[in-house]
């Protein structure tokens, strides 16, 4: 896997939830009315506000998916807390109003729940910025790719004179669209994999073609890539969750040879052919403080927006113990 050019604010521009400290969610259950054109859109039985809050910080769901917050413990190694809380909301149109611009849904729920709430509450690094704002929305989806389908991006809400339109004083950050019930183990993970892209993280798959395949992509279980498992470790090395000190080694293969560094210090042991000989620890470990580095090989000095390949190998452990066969049924 290779990371691309670019300077490292522009990785951050793609999304607003904190990678590190604290990140509050905000999450709203939306239903729409009828009209005479329209019937109105509600929600299945058990899809209902507490399981929407479960999805956050519950504790129902399957291993390693039982919720946003103890997922992304485990894979920031306790960098990340995220937190949050879900409410109800009905909006003043059938859903078919929204279909040009999911955005004005958005912002007419912040605007109709100012009162009840305190926006600086979801703002957790103080940044002046709702870290996340998730609509599940009542109808079901429209299909891939389309405006009612699991999505995240940054809002860009603006006033007449272009201004961000603010909340409390803080502008609106990052959104996700969840179409999936919040009493499945499904909508569970697609909440953690859009949540990733409010993070900054971009999809390892590819997009379906015409006849609904898709190939390419990182054709490996990983959170981007099928929603499976945990996220790998170039992505928590763009997310700060690895120490670059002690868990990324860097190794520079020229005609002049290999030379393996780790945290500014040569590492390894030279082989007869020119090589050098380096010990990969596996990457996940059942114990959360713990976990092995990545090996970034490369033909030029370190530079991670750049282009290189990445080693790491996993154990059946943390949020990959669905790997080998383990717990078979999270495989559906």
């Amino acid at each position: 896997m290779s990371a691309g050019d670019g300077q490292e604010s522009e990785f951050d521009t793609r999304g607003t939830m904190p990678k590190t400290g604290e990140a509050r969610m905000l999450a709203l259950r939306v239903s729409f009315p009828g009209d005479s054109e329209h019937e109105p859109m509600g929600f299945a039985e058990g899809d209902s506000l507490e399981a929407l809050q479960g999805l956050i910080d519950g504790d129902k769901g399957t291993f390693p998916y039982e919720s946003l917050s103890a997922y992304y413990r485990r894979s920031s190694y306790g960098k990340l807390h995220i937190t949050g809380e879900a409410f109800d909301y009905e909006a003043q149109h059938p859903r078919s109003f929204y279909e040009e611009d999911v955005g004005e849904l958005y912002e007419e729920a912040l605007r109709a729940l100012d009162d009840q709430l305190d926006y600086g509450d979801y703002d957790g690094n103080g940044d002046g910025i709702i870290d996340c704002v998730t609509i599940h929305f009542a109808g079901g989806d429209t299909g891939w790719g389309t405006t009612w389908w699991s999505r995240a991006s940054v809002l860009d809400l603006k006033d007449d004179e272009g201004e961000a339109m603010l909340f409390d004083g803080l502008a609106a950050g990052s959104r996700i669209q969840l179409h999936r019930p919040s009493n499945t183990a499904l909508g569970m993970r697609t909440l953690i994999h859009e949540s990733g892209h409010t993070m900054g993280l971009p999809d390892y798959f590819a997009a379906p073609g015409p006849d609904g395949g898709a190939g390419g992509g990182i054709q490996t279980s990983d959170m981007m890539f099928d929603d499976m498992g945990d996220h790998n470790g170039f992505s928590k090395w763009m997310l700060g969750w690895l120490d670059e000190q002690t868990q990324v080694t860097w190794v520079e293969v020229t005609e002049d040879g290999v030379r393996a560094t780790r945290g500014g210090l040569e590492v390894g042991s030279p082989t007869q052919d020119g090589g050098v000989s380096l010990d990969l620890a596996p990457f996940t470990n059942d114990d959360e403080s713990q976990t092995g580095g990545i090996i970034v090989v490369a033909d030029h000095p370190l530079d991670r927006y750049s282009s290189y390949y990445v080693l790491q190998y996993d154990h059946a452990a943390g949020n990959q113990r669905f790997l080998w066969g383990v717990d078979s049924s999270l495989h559906g």
